[in-house]
């Protein structure tokens, strides 16, 4: 890999979009296909209950992040088999770790909720959380013995590969929620669905992907290495996850299970297309990047700008899209019950408008400098967790999910100062691509009208079907 040009790069760069794409085209149209069903199955607060499981346990997941998978990608030992499988050993154990912790983490939660200490109408009392908390708890050790080749495919833009593990592992998961709901119509469909998906992902990262077979391994120079670079993916993953989650794990104090599952269909669509722009970012992105910066440096700064180019387009576009037609989409996919999740959604894509400023994150981590993307979220997560809470409390849910959308503006002007001081700031390249915003508004709007149409024959269709039954 290391020997080809940059013809070859600009290939990969190519190919590793288009998979990324439509992987996760696929993999989204799979999650939302079973999405649709079991929505109809299940009630809206085991969605809310589940919401909630799924921080608690990613929370405990993000707190541990060592960085191994952004080191394998970035390091110029990526490819060595004596560091790789000291990388899949240091993660076995984190996984151990970190099933420990959730299920005392369950323990706690059990008996905050037996003592009265919490809220008595929220998410975090209901009865069944610390449970299926404490079930969750197997699934660090399945991630754990994920093999490193996952890494190693995106270090190299293999993205075909990982492709095929995402898309048959996000099928894994409604195949098992619908069978389970055949039986049992519960909170415990999901949670199985959560077991396949990763239980399917580890099981192929093995069988699947090309590169060494990992075994156990424990070389002091790697794991040096590996925590010289992680210490500050470290700090910066538990902002992450404050940041990415403080929103539900706010309103799950002040919101009762069936809003706040109302809440997560919107905020399930807006992280659809966030996961597109991230899986670009990371898949293609970071590793491009990252040797182009090994290979010849002097082209690092022109090229943050080329590769943010696409990502502007279609983010810009899509906030205009769904900001003038989330009602529309939200009201033919789901039924009544779920309607308000269309206004929540309109603001919430709003979000998408500062995904695009992620690139300038993964440039930080190629660089060297983590520390600078952790001050960005830093920042980011004082403005969440002090003006959502005060949102709440004075101008109601509508503001609060306001503040969730826009709260990547405290840190704007920092973050333009970082770039500036790196050479990755051009204001030209910030406004030229806006004018797409407007171009996705007004498509919104004819397709707001379009979706109104189509629900309105569908309905037609349906009391006639009534009538003459």
């Amino acid at each position: 890999m290391d020997n080809l040009n940059q013809k070859s790069l600009k290939k990969r760069v190519i190919h590793s979009g288009m998979f990324s794409i439509a992987g996760h085209v696929i993999s989204q149209g799979i999650r939302l296909g079973g999405n649709l069903i079991s929505t109809r199955l299940l009630m809206p607060e085991m969605f809310g209950v589940m919401a909630i499981a799924n921080i608690f346990f990613i929370g405990i997941t993000m707190f541990s992040d060592l960085g191994i998978r952004q080191n394998i990608v970035q390091s110029s030992r990526g490819d060595d088999p004596i560091f790789l499988n000291s990388a899949w050993s240091l993660q076995i154990i984190r996984g151990v770790l970190l099933g420990v912790i959730v299920l005392l983490l369950s323990a706690v939660l059990y008996f905050a909720g037996q003592s009265g200490w919490l809220p008595k109408d929220s998410v975090y009392a209901n009865k069944l959380l610390p449970l299926i908390i404490a079930v969750l708890s197997l699934t660090p050790l399945i991630g754990g013995l994920e093999s490193t080749k996952m890494a190693t495919a995106r270090r190299h833009l293999a993205i075909g590969y990982v492709t095929v593990v995402d898309v048959f592992s996000q099928a894994a998961g409604p195949v098992v929620i619908i069978a389970w709901c055949y039986f049992d119509r519960s909170v415990w469909a999901l949670v199985a669905g959560w077991f396949a998906v990763s239980l399917t992902r580890m099981i192929l990262s093995h069988l699947v992907l090309p590169g060494i077979n990992n075994k156990l391994g424990w070389d002091r120079t790697s794991l040096k290495e590996l925590y010289g670079f992680g210490k500050w993916i470290f700090l910066s993953s538990i902002l992450g996850f404050l940041l990415t989650n403080g929103d539900r794990l706010i309103f799950g104090a002040y919101l009762n299970a069936s809003q706040l599952g109302i809440y997560s269909i919107a905020f399930l669509m807006v992280s659809a297309i966030e996961g597109l722009l991230r899986k670009l970012i990371g898949n293609i992105s970071f590793p491009a990047l990252s040797e182009i910066y090994r290979k010849e440096p002097e082209r690092f700064s022109k090229s943050y700008y080329r590769f943010r180019l696409p990502i502007d387009l279609l983010s810009l576009f899509l906030v205009g899209m769904v900001f003038s037609g989330g009602q529309a989409i939200i009201d033919l996919l789901y039924d009544y019950r779920f309607r308000d999740a269309g206004w929540m959604l309109e603001i919430l894509v709003v979000s998408l408008f500062f995904s695009r400023y992620e690139v300038a994150g993964i440039c930080y981590l190629v660089l060297g400098k983590p520390k600078l993307l952790t001050i960005i979220n830093l920042l980011r997560v004082f403005g969440v967790y002090v003006f959502v809470p005060i949102a709440l409390e004075n101008f109601g849910l509508e503001w609060a999910i306001w503040v969730v959308a826009a709260n990547y503006l405290i840190a704007l002007p920092v973050m333009f100062y970082f770039n500036s001081v790196n050479g990755l700031f051009s204001f030209k390249n910030e406004v030229k691509v806006l004018p797409v915003l407007l171009f996705g508004f007004i498509f919104g709007h004819f397709l707001s009208y379009a979706l109104g149409e189509l629900l309105i024959l569908i309905k037609n269709t349906e009391n006639l079907s009534q009538f003459i039954i």
